[in-house]
């Protein structure tokens, strides 16, 4: 967990951050987000000491970065800027594996750890080992760098609109892989951005800034739908209009009120049950979903499973609603990338969503 206590940053007689306190959860993506001049970069590089606070505190699992010598400090943390920041004099091997090497890891240590890292943000290291950052794409860079992040380890990652200076599709690719990738190695993550559309399709939590200041700091789906003041709303504006919400992630929408049960299960005890929707999971497999109304009526509970769609929680709502129109079901089973069932969506739960985060 990383606290922001009151924290000020002053130029002179202009202030930068203003008295910020924000928590920040581990294993998730937080957000932050606001116009041009808010002070949220200058936030980001105060947990690192790239920028030295004026006042207040920053603590890391309890302690404080002050208390740190602000080199060791920076090695054990993740950084990822927008024009990723390549040696273009060393190879993408060089790159990757410069903290390894600053943390004097050995030769042979630094070569698997880069080949295992090329391979999670799927560059084949036969072919990209060698190459130097001008033999790369912008988004290949963009890979990399997340690597070089990635390279000791770190808990936290920082990244300052990372993907900022891609083109619309690339970007749109880069935000896919960064969600599956954080999904398996979940890492605390401090995210600048200013596309409000990239904070929502990314963002477990979102904290907005103006003037330096925090004005609201909420999981994406709850500040969507309450957000605090007139600044916030208008600042969500076109997000929250229906055809900005399609691009929502599924995760964020998902009916919880069910439980898992074999078919064996079901078969004793499923009328019991008191969650409205039973699915079944028989081993690995999900097999299929019962609504209990449904049940109740069936003479053979087998009659009453129904068939279903199985949705990614990093889907857009749009890719959802596709998926079951495309297919005729009632419904979709949302999973997290390691299996996890996160929920159920609808189409009739997409249009109420739609309906209520629009007004």
């Amino acid at each position: 967990m990383i606290e922001l206590d009151a924290v000020t940053k002053r130029y002179g007689d202009k202030t930068s951050v203003d008295r910020l306190s924000l928590t920040i959860p581990d294993n998730a993506i937080t957000i932050l987000l606001g116009p041009s001049g808010c002070g949220k970069t200058t936030t980001l590089k105060m947990i690192n000491r790239l920028i030295e606070p004026t006042d207040g505190d920053i603590r890391i699992d309890g302690r404080s970065v002050h208390s740190m010598d602000p080199i060791d400090l920076r090695r054990s943390i993740g950084y990822v800027i927008q024009d990723v920041g390549l040696f273009p004099h060393f190879t993408v091997e060089g790159n990757i594996g410069v903290v390894p090497s600053l943390l004097d890891w050995d030769r042979a240590r630094i070569r698997r750890r880069v080949g295992e890292l090329l391979e999670l943000v799927n560059l084949d290291p036969s072919v990209y080992l060698r190459r130097y950052p001008r033999e790369l794409s912008g988004g290949e860079r963009q890979r990399v760098g997340v690597a070089r992040a990635l390279a000791a380890d770190p808990r936290v990652l920082l990244m300052d609109e990372p993907f900022g200076a891609i083109d619309p599709i690339n970007r749109r690719s880069l935000q896919d892989f960064f969600l599956r990738l954080q999904s398996e190695l979940k890492r605390t993550v401090v995210f600048v951005t200013h596309d409000i559309g990239e904070a929502v399709k990314l963002g477990d939590h979102v904290a907005i800034m103006r003037d330096g200041r925090l004005v609201q700091m909420d999981a994406t789906r709850v500040l969507l739908e309450n957000p605090a003041d007139a600044f916030v709303e208008e600042l969500l504006g076109a997000t929250r209009s229906t055809e900005q919400l399609l691009r929502y992630r599924a995760a964020h929408y998902v009916d919880t009120a069910f439980t898992v049960m074999t078919t064996e299960e079901m078969y004793r005890s499923g009328v019991d049950s008191e969650a409205p929707l039973i699915i079944l999971k028989d081993g690995d497999a999900i097999s299929g979903y019962v609504e209990k109304g449904l049940l109740v009526t069936c003479e053979d509970p087998q009659e009453a499973v129904c068939r279903f769609e199985t949705v990614s929680g990093n889907a857009t709502l749009l890719e959802a609603v596709t998926t079951l129109l495309e297919s005729g079901r009632k419904r979709a089973v949302v999973q997290s990338p390691d299996g996890t069932i996160l929920g159920t969506l609808s189409v009739p739960m997409v249009a109420e969503i739609m309906a209520k985060v629009a007004r």
